[in-house]
């Protein structure tokens, strides 16, 4: 999840579409067009809600362990710090020293970014941990109010809870892109997208306590696994061609009272859930092991989550005088960036022992 992250920031960077901190305007052709499009429409369909989903597991046997009180402050350590850390560090020292922002007037610029609280806003791909510390914490509420709710019985998942999941996700997701439609935010946090987040951010608490997990089946799971990798993008490219020889109905799928709008949040909550439940087994039978490699990589995740804006940017900027293809010059950057921020992370950052505790 953490290497499509890095690649989703790449292909925005030269796709123009979504948002990111520096966009290299090119000519696209049709066939550029459709791969952005198409990637960065399957990437956004489920990789940040399966991210809150795998996070919702660990906080039940946390929360149990650690009690309200601790459980918040090491909450507040991991996410917290580093979510403030990059909204007064990173963003805008990236935006002053890579693309600018305050030209030769830094230190003004910095005093009205932090005394107009647009800080606030400047968390950057770090509005996963801002949500995320803020969920637990309506989590913690919930818990203190009801200290003698019943576990969740142990059921296997069947194809009705993902229909269920999937119908719940769409109605919601529909509802609240009529008033916050895809393309904003208020302060960095794109609430188009919440409904996924705050469902699977709570299965992912019921899952641990249900032991969902362990109770997958794994046909099912191979089942939503071929459903969400080839019979949805087949379905996406079918609704945008469909779409297409409407006049002027494409923008509609980014939100309101209308079909276009209703089909997208359909297809994009189905997708969801098939493509996490196929994940799930897909790891557990491949991925259910720590190796040194793997070790590496899971211990500098975060830390790459956390650094890879400028790093990324600090390549696209290097490669920009070069003429190549803009799908050429997505996969060059998206690869060199992770390599460059997993080398970042684990050779300087995590060295330094007070930066090491929170990433």
């Amino acid at each position: 999840m953490i290497f499509l992250v890095v690649a989703v920031h790449s292909a925005c960077t030269y796709s123009g579409f979504g948002s990111w901190y520096y966009v290299e305007r090119s000519s696209l052709s049709a066939l550029s067009q459709l791969f952005f499009r198409l990637f960065l429409s399957l990437c956004q369909g489920f990789f940040m809600g399966f991210l809150f989903f795998l996070a919702g597991l660990f906080v039940p046997i946390s929360y149990d362990h650690k009690g309200a009180a601790r459980f918040l402050r090491g909450r507040f350590v991991r996410l917290g710090i580093p979510s403030l850390l990059f909204m007064l560090v990173v963003h805008p020292f990236t935006g002053q020293f890579l693309l600018h922002w305050w030209k030769n007037d830094f230190a003004n610029g910095y005093w009205r970014y932090i005394a107009s609280f647009r800080f606030l806003a400047g968390s950057g791909p770090m509005w996963f941990a801002v949500a995320l510390f803020f969920f637990n914490v309506i989590y913690v509420c919930w818990k203190m109010i009801r200290p003698g709710a019943v576990n969740p019985v142990a059921v296997k998942p069947k194809w009705r809870h993902l229909w269920l999941t999937g119908t719940a996700i769409w109605i919601v997701a529909f509802l609240i892109r009529t008033v916050q439609p895809m393309g904003t935010n208020v302060f960095n946090m794109q609430l188009c997208f919440f409904a996924q987040y705050v469902v699977l951010f709570s299965l992912g608490i019921v899952a641990r306590r249900g032991r969902w997990l362990e109770l997958l089946d794994d046909k099912m799971g191979f089942t939503a696994l071929a459903l969400g990798a080839l019979a949805a993008p087949a379905l996406w490219i079918a609704m945008v061609m469909v779409l297409r020889t409407i006049p002027n109905s494409m923008h509609l799928l980014n939100g309101g009272w209308n079909l276009p709008s209703a089909m997208y949040a359909f297809w994009e909550s189905y997708y969801c859930v098939t493509i996490c439940t196929g994940l799930l087994v897909l790891y557990r039978w491949f991925c259910n092991h720590r190796n040194r490699a793997e070790a590496f990589l899971a211990d500098n995740s975060f830390g790459v989550y956390f650094i890879h804006p400028p790093v990324l940017i600090a390549i696209t900027l290097l490669m920009m005088p070069y003429g190549w293809p803009p799908v050429a010059k997505f996969a060059i950057a998206a690869v060199a960036a992770l390599l460059a921020s997993y080398g970042v992370v684990s050779l300087v950052l995590r060295r330094l022992p007070l930066i090491r505790s929170i990433l």
